[in-house]
């Protein structure tokens, strides 16, 4: 069960890494090359994807601020 929940992150993590920018695709190989050494592969597809998930919506939220004083 854990791990189909776990393993259903893949596509998404996928997409996150296509969008991502540069810099961010070479902290995403960084942090999977470190993690793997410790944890199994379900585990760092679900960690990098929460990161960057959270990442995302944290720029999103500052680009709405900024359009907001804008106005």
């Amino acid at each position: 069960m854990v791990v189909s929940l776990l393993s259903a992150f893949a596509p998404l993590s996928i997409a996150i890494f296509m969008k991502a920018r540069r810099k961010d695709q070479m902290s995403i190989l960084l942090l999977m090359t470190i993690l793997k050494k410790h944890y199994n592969t379900h585990f760092i597809i679900f960690v990098t994807t929460f990161i960057f998930l959270l990442k995302s919506a944290q720029a999103n939220s500052l680009s709405c601020n900024v359009q907001k004083c804008r106005n």
